[in-house]
């Protein structure tokens, strides 16, 4: 509710209870259409709008329910000793989204993003060091966690604006191989005729390149 009211599209996983389920069994065969990838290759997935208004307590008066996108799967012969049995030969699944795009998209887009933020979490706490909270008090904490995030973006942002054959070689690095690649290099001031110059080692060149594209980037 609170992504609603600040305007921010979403598409989540639902929790699939009972109520949810036979809802998606009342939707006509008809209207279960396959799941296609980006590709138009078919997958073994149907989609559907599934008509299924919960109770939502977070709501305020004059507030639209959420859309409900079911996804089933045919439930496979093997292990089913084990689980309960599907009473029509389908596994389901369901995303809660405010976002308006066909249900198609919005399982695609949904799916895509999961690996995404995966490696974005991973970053923030492995690479700033906002894994591990520095406090007992809540404030300092969450104060903690929000350098590690605008340290993490920085990051991101300083691989995007690199010069191109950089951008491309850097694109996925962490930042110890930045470090030892392009800040970790071995350089000699020389004073020279009333001038400093930096001689730069081996990749110091593209060190150098790289300083220049950020500096204009940010002038401009």
């Amino acid at each position: 509710r609170w992504l609603d009211r600040e305007q921010i599209g979403f598409a989540v996983s639902a929790d699939v209870g009972e109520s949810l389920r036979e809802e998606c069994r009342r939707v006509p065969r008809e209207s279960w259409q396959p799941l296609r990838r980006r590709d138009g290759t078919l997958c073994d997935k149907e989609i559907a709008e599934v008509p299924y208004v919960p109770e939502d307590r977070a709501s305020r008066p004059g507030e639209l329910p959420f859309r409900y996108i079911g996804i089933r799967i045919p439930a496979r012969d093997r292990q089913l000793d084990i689980f309960e049995p599907a009473k029509d030969g389908y596994r389901y699944f369901a995303i809660v989204t405010n976002r308006s795009e066909s249900p198609q998209e919005l399982v695609l887009w949904q799916r895509e993003r999961c690996g995404s933020v995966e490696v974005a979490i991973d970053g923030v706490k492995n690479d700033t060091g906002a894994g591990v909270m520095t406090s007992q008090k809540f404030g300092a904490n969450a104060a903690w966690l929000r350098f590690g995030v605008i340290a993490f973006n920085l990051f991101e942002a300083m691989k995007i604006l690199f010069p191109g054959p950089l951008a491309s070689a850097h694109a996925f690095s962490r930042p110890q191989t930045l470090r030892r690649q392009l800040v970790q290099v071995a350089a000699r001031l020389i004073r020279h005729a009333n001038r400093l110059v930096l001689v730069v080692a081996g990749g110091g060149a593209m060190l150098l390149q790289a300083y220049a594209q950020l500096q204009h980037t940010m002038s401009g």
